[in-house]
């Protein structure tokens, strides 16, 4: 699968002589996004690229049509300040989950609710109104399909909106030019969680299955792996 970083990050990560050579190379391309095949084409890169988006596993995840906590928000993953948690943090209505290696974000936060591994979080997921991931890297993030097969609405970074219908009421994307407005943030944050009240979460779910199920990911993935061949 392809990398898609911006030219600095690539060099900053030490990626991109792994970038050079993928633009050289006669083999076709597998992208996690559409995002990512431009850049590819952008510096040269002339075979055949497929774009892939990833599959969640929709039959392990847990669903329930009824959120345990209506008005409460959820970050998950590794808190660090890409991710942009420590930011988030003055959110009274916002859960943390993943582990902290940001030293701005406080240990003791009360809305902290420490690593979750892989089973607790497609069995807890649901329990949540909708899902907070601003971060300013990102190819194509798994959580956001798991949360959305779970149930839950979207709210995004521009960099982490990747696949998504952005048209679709709920999955709200963060413009860059307000990322660090935390009184936009929230507002876009609460503003989600009603619209998803007045969708559905059955609706939430089935787009979240039609585009990004592991079962529909499966059918989808060896011909792209013929035709990249």
């Amino acid at each position: 699968i392809a990398l898609g970083c911006p030219r600095p990050l690539l060099a900053a990560l030490s990626y991109e002589p792994f970038f050079r050579a993928f633009l050289r190379s006669r083999c076709g391309l597998i992208c996690l996004s559409p995002g990512i095949a431009e850049v590819y084409r952008r510096f040269g890169f002339r075979g055949d690229i497929q774009v892939c988006p990833n599959g969640a596993r929709d039959d392990l995840i847990h669903y329930c049509p009824t959120p345990l906590h209506p008005d409460l928000s959820l970050c998950v993953g590794k808190i660090e300040p890409r991710k942009r948690q420590a930011q988030l943090a003055a959110l009274p209505d916002l859960r943390f989950v993943g582990p902290i290696v940001d030293p701005l974000f406080p240990a003791n936060h009360p809305g902290y609710l420490g690593p979750w591994d892989r089973e607790q979080l497609f069995l807890q997921l649901t329990e949540y109104a909708n899902l907070v991931l601003l971060s300013d890297g990102e190819a194509h993030p798994l959580v956001c399909c798991e949360a959305l097969i779970a149930g839950l609405g979207l709210v995004v970074s521009q960099q982490a909106a990747a696949n998504l219908d952005r048209s679709l009421p709920f999955i709200s994307v963060i413009p860059d030019v307000a990322i660090k407005d935390c009184d936009v943030v929230a507002r876009a944050i609460r503003r989600n969680r009603q619209q998803c009240q007045q969708v559905g979460r059955d609706v939430i779910r089935a787009y979240g299955l039609r585009e990004f199920a592991m079962s529909t990911w499966v059918q989808r993935y060896p011909p792209l792996l013929q035709e990249a061949g």
